[in-house]
């Protein structure tokens, strides 16, 4: 996932949902259990205003009240936060992706409580690409 911020508007708090949409994967031992950021209260902390960072969605699971992404019911996303340093428009992408990825950004506290900020689903060949 890449993040780049050009200065325009307010400073926001965001959680990067970023789900597998028809993805198959054989499931290696090593990724037997969900990834630590498979829940929004466990969200990886992304800092800085650009740069990039990886992980896996093997395994990842939906939460109970979590929102459809990009409108769609699947049912694996891995979370990320990241608090804007300073004010301006955000660019969240996915386009690197080696398999299908659908991204969200939404602001709120808790996994039952957010409103979404931009979603996309393969703007990018198989990645995404949101902008608020």
């Amino acid at each position: 996932m890449v993040i780049r911020l050009f200065p325009r508007v307010s400073s926001r708090w965001l959680a990067a949902a970023l789900a597998v949409a028809g993805f198959a994967v054989l499931v290696p031992a090593a990724y037997s259990a969900p990834p630590p950021n498979d829940a929004f209260a466990a969200a990886a902390a992304i800092t800085g205003t650009t740069g990039s960072t990886g992980g896996v969605n093997t395994e990842a699971t939906k939460e109970p009240g979590e929102p459809n992404h990009g409108d769609n019911a699947g049912g694996h996303s891995v979370w990320y936060s990241w608090t804007a340093p300073l004010s301006g428009s955000v660019l969240v992408d996915t386009c690197t992706a080696s398999f299908d990825t659908l991204l969200a950004a939404y602001q709120g506290a808790s996994v039952s409580s957010l409103t979404m900020l931009a979603s996309d689903d393969d703007s990018c060949e198989t990645g995404s690409r949101i902008a608020f």
